[in-house]
């Protein structure tokens, strides 16, 4: 490999493939941090990033976060994919190398967020012991992420860094869209559209803050148990907190039928006394591209009025 780096010019080095990519981005992306480490010293451009977004190129069955995410990347850089796939000795290759490592991609997430939501401690660990970034703005988000996609691992370090599960505030209005702009996924068109239609959109990862999700909520919704039994336990924890379904994490658990988490809530003597908030309907259009809107509450109905419509005979069993 270094052979043939150095019969290459420069001018060649960051020459790109038909996917417009560079030999240092797939590097990074596959974890050869020697090829990497061999690429950038002979110039290649540890600064590339992979091109923003062309809406155009998602289908209409598709979901727009995964294309940005798993097929394009669109914004990556190189800390990014290296954080995503969670190689340790890229991160480190490319911090020696005074990569921008605060780097945000087109969805709006950032190495940290990134290694977070796919589980690997190891490089949160490098990140915490530099000092580049301010990473403590990105914690909430990163627990949510951990706790979605059922990280225990980097839940736990996260709260050793005194992360806190917070409620969400939830309005009718999408108060983060920039004025002027639209939510892509709510208003992702169903058949192929010019680019030039997609101007004014906005595509972020932003569910968090759509359904008004803490961490404790979408660990319970996606019966994450060892991350909920955590969440609770923690001394300030998002127990009483409200998401756009109008439901605090005990009644998501009735709603969603998880019988274990609903058992563990009752037999932990938390408190019961939960009553269904006003829900954003807004936020459940069935026409378009989010979760399922078929579990919602209806305002006034209390947490034991909910078990009653989704419990099991099981539970009134075991309870």
């Amino acid at each position: 490999m270094l052979l043939a780096i150095r019969s290459t010019s420069e001018r060649d080095i960051d020459e790109k493939d038909q996917g417009n990519l560079t030999a240092s981005f797939i590097a990074a992306a596959y974890g050869n941090d020697q090829s990497l480490a061999a690429l950038v010293d002979w110039g290649a451009n540890i600064h590339f990033e992979r091109s923003q977004p062309l809406y155009n190129d998602i289908l209409p069955h598709q979901d727009p976060l995964n294309v940005s995410s798993y097929i394009f990347q669109w914004g990556y850089n190189l800390a990014n994919i290296a954080s995503q796939n969670g190689h340790v000795n890229v991160i480190k290759v490319l911090l020696k190398h005074r990569i921008n490592i605060c780097h945000e991609n087109s969805i709006g997430l950032n190495s940290f967020h990134l290694a977070s939501e796919h589980g690997h401690t190891s490089i949160l660990r490098i990140f915490i012991s530099t000092s580049k970034c301010n990473w403590k703005i990105s914690f909430q988000s990163s627990l949510y992420l951990a706790s979605k996609n059922g990280h225990l691992n980097v839940v736990a370090y996260l709260l050793s860094l005194n992360a806190v599960d917070k409620c969400v505030h939830c309005s009718d209005t999408m108060y983060w869209i920039p004025k002027g702009k639209v939510r892509l996924q709510s208003n992702f068109p169903y058949q192929k559209m010019p680019n030039w239609y997609f101007k004014n959109f906005v595509l972020k990862e932003d569910t968090q803050l759509f359904f008004c999700q803490s961490a404790l909520d979408i660990a319970v919704q996606n019966r994450h148990f060892d991350i909920v039994k955590i969440l609770a336990n923690e001394t300030v924890n998002a127990l009483k907190c409200i998401n756009a379904r109008g439901m605090t994490p005990l009644i998501t658990a009735a709603a969603f039928e998880h019988d274990d988490i609903v058992l563990y809530f009752l037999q932990a003597r938390y408190s019961l006394n939960d009553t269904c908030r006003e829900m954003q309907k807004s936020r459940f259009n069935i026409d378009n591209n989010e979760q399922s809107g078929d579990r919602l509450c209806v305002k006034g109905l209390s947490f034991w009025h909910m078990l009653a419509i989704y419990a099991s005979e099981k539970l009134w069993r075991s309870s």
